[in-house]
């Protein structure tokens, strides 16, 4: 009976973690100050994109979506250069991550950061070419 019970639980429990697993969609995103159409994916943050980092169109340059499990790690891979690691859990419908940026093999950047589902964190890159290289995860 108890071997049954344990089973059920364990059953029950991973159930509950993968039905609260969250997609996350990373994307590398460049801004730029010449006019031309926002791409479909970023229209939900055209405005929050415009109010913080002020530049005219934002490109996607590289896009990926990971499912992120309870307390695993997450690769989000954009481009070629650029790693996302990302480690959270979900709580309450808010996910409480730790990202940490890599070009390479070299960490850049470490921070923990608290997300609402459909609200996007944003990391400001480098300069690149005539614009400004953007990090965005979204979870959903």
């Amino acid at each position: 009976m108890r071997v049954f019970l344990f089973i059920t639980l364990l059953a029950f429990y991973s159930g509950a973690l993968e039905a609260s697993a969250a997609n996350v969609w990373g994307a590398l995103v460049l801004g730029t100050q010449e006019e031309s159409a926002i791409p479909a994916r970023l229209r939900p943050h055209e405005d929050m994109l415009k109010k913080v980092f002020g530049y005219k169109s934002y490109k996607i340059l590289g896009q990926s979506t990971r499912k992120l499990s309870q307390s695993e790690e997450t690769w989000i891979i954009p481009s070629n250069e650029l790693f996302l690691r990302v480690v959270g859990k979900e709580r309450d419908g808010k996910l409480r991550m730790n990202v940490q940026l890599y070009h390479g093999r070299k960490l850049l950047v470490e921070t923990n950061a608290n997300m609402a589902k459909g609200k996007p964190f944003v990391i400001r890159g480098p300069q690149w070419g005539e614009g400004q290289l953007i990090l965005m995860l979204v979870a959903k």
